[in-house]
């Protein structure tokens, strides 16, 4: 980071599910005078609280935030509309204080700090061509439709998220262009100087911490979260999220709860897999093991070794 740049410093906490990036985020408040501000794509939902892991209350009230429970599950978003809204509010920040941005949706990190593509929006018929072919097709043949034509963008979303595939399908009905070339086009860059801290276990421990954390979840009020979304006009986004699909799977009788939540456990740690993926492309990030000992005093000198971060502690030395 250049001490001398005009761009905004932003420290960005990112990694995999279950790895402790809001909890990091909490402690950091006893340290810097700063504003917390989520970087995941489910914790805008309100009423989904256990599900996406969304920060306790508690965690919350430590610090000003932004980004949470901004949206009914019957809403949605996009990233470059969800980026657009961080970027204003960071703009309306005191100057006094450090932008900290959490979470793990590399989609939404990448919008916020980096820019968007300011590719046309889609009409409301595209929109509508595109449902129906879901309708028609489901996920698998959605997506098949989409590597047919676009087969770099569909293998980025081997995955078949219907949300992400029809995107990518919207986009080449609408300008007849690969969707892929978009990831090269010029950004709508953000005037940030972003600090990026990246959490990470070894494969083992992850797998294990995050079987424990499905189990939990699945016993401490995910059901009942996920029975709200059943009575409710719910997003397709809200839906399609891990761990509640799954619930709502079993709620319908489609299968057992056994089934559901191994399905949860599995696609939990796939998905994990996959945040990994995605970030291990950035050479931004300074990586730090999780679990490990004085970690947090590590990452806290290491913000503290930055002029444009340090000026943002409570009780620092020098500007």
């Amino acid at each position: 980071m250049n001490p001398t740049s005009d761009l905004r410093p932003v420290v960005v906490i990112v990694g995999p599910t279950a790895v402790g990036k809001s909890a990091l985020a909490a402690r950091l408040t006893s340290v810097f005078n700063m504003h917390v501000i989520n970087a995941d794509a489910r914790q805008i939902f309100r009423t989904m609280n256990v599900g996406t892991a969304k920060p306790t209350r508690e965690e919350l009230d430590l610090a000003p935030s932004f980004g949470y429970d901004i949206l009914d599950p019957t809403e949605s978003t996009s990233a470059a509309d969800y980026a657009t809204r961080v970027r204003a509010y960071i703009a309306s920040m005191p100057s006094t204080a450090l932008p900290v941005l959490v979470g793990g949706s590399g989609l939404y990190v990448s919008a916020i700090i980096d820019g968007f593509s300011s590719a046309p929006q889609p009409t409301d018929d595209i929109r509508r061509l595109v449902q129906d072919l879901l309708l028609e097709k489901g996920r698998t043949g959605l997506w098949e439709e989409l590597y047919r034509r676009d087969p770099v963008a569909a293998e980025r979303y081997a995955d078949k998220n219907p949300r992400r595939v029809a995107r990518a399908l919207e986009h080449i009905f609408s300008t007849d262009t690969l969707f892929s070339t978009t990831w090269q086009e010029e950004r709508d860059s953000a005037p940030f100087a972003p600090f990026m801290i990246g959490l990470h276990r070894q494969r083992d421990i992850e797998r294990n911490v995050i079987e424990q954390r499905c189990r939990d979840m699945w016993a401490g009020g995910l059901l009942d979260e996920a029975q709200h979304l059943l009575s409710i006009p719910a997003s397709e986004q809200a839906l399609a999220t891990v761990g509640y699909a799954e619930a709502l799977r079993w709620i319908r009788g489609e299968i057992t709860e056994e089934q559901a939540l191994t399905a949860f456990i599995r696609n939990s740690q796939r998905y994990a897999k996959r945040q990994m993926t995605w970030f291990r492309r950035d050479d931004r990030i300074r990586w730090y093991e999780a679990d490990t000992n004085k970690i947090f005093e590590t990452i806290v000198n290491d913000l503290l070794d930055q002029s444009d971060v340090r000026r943002f502690a409570v009780q620092h030395e020098g500007s």
